[in-house]
């Protein structure tokens, strides 16, 4: 898959990689919203750790985005988070997922797209045209650390959730068809729901503490 110039262009090292980060002072696809490259909105502190923001820039609202440059084979990819994940801004909208194209996608999305619901969080294999295929479900408002995953197989899709301390949320999402490794891309995204700002008018940040990928050709519960 080709790699957008805006992208290729910027680039920051985590997770002991190179990472493409999004970059665009016009407004585009997802919200649409504009897209900041920049220390502001994305630092790597000496730990390894990775803190996104939206940010407020001379009047201008801002979302962050990374991607992998490299494909992603079938495995398990894990993310360790920290933030507010229970408790996001209605109009804030956090994603880790696996993309090709809009009509091959993989996500974990946390939010409430912009209304209040008992339900702030979603696993979805896009695109969402037959209810089987979207798996919503409520975070507690004290979920603030979390292990999550999303693994790729040769049969199957299986999706994680654990909030530190919590129980687990599995869905495993069965397919006659599976795309071919090394295909999708790994992206985590925060931005804002239709380019709504945050209701408190603030900057909001979720931090990554790692990502991981774990080889393996069969996923089970």
């Amino acid at each position: 898959m080709p790699v957008p110039e805006a992208w290729a262009s910027h680039k920051i090292h985590f997770a002991e990689r190179d990472w493409y980060a999004r970059h665009s002072d016009v407004l585009v696809a997802a919200g649409p919203n504009r897209w900041s490259s920049t220390s502001d909105s994305l630092s790597v502190n000496d730990q390894d750790q990775l803190t996104m923001r939206i940010i407020n820039r001379d009047y201008r609202w801002y979302a962050s985005e990374i991607s992998t440059p490299w494909p992603f084979e079938h495995g398990a990819m894990q993310a360790l988070l920290e933030g507010p994940l229970g408790e996001l801004d209605a109009n804030v909208i956090f994603g880790f997922f696996l993309y090709k194209n809009d009509h091959s996608e993989l996500d974990i999305e946390l939010g409430t797209w912009g209304k209040f619901s008992d339900y702030n969080a979603q696993f979805v294999v896009a695109p969402p045209i037959e209810a089987s295929r979207l798996h919503r479900f409520a975070l507690p408002e004290e979920c603030h650390k979390a292990m999550t995953s999303i693994c790729f197989g040769s049969r199957y899709f299986v999706f994680r959730w654990q909030c530190e301390g919590g129980a687990i949320t599995t869905w495993r999402h069965a397919t006659t068809f599976v795309p071919e490794p090394r295909q999708h891309h790994v992206h985590l995204n925060l931005w804002m729901f239709k380019t709504r700002p945050p209701q408190q008018r603030k900057s909001v940040a979720i931090k990554i503490h790692e990502v991981r990928f774990i080889p393996t050709d069969s996923c089970t519960n």
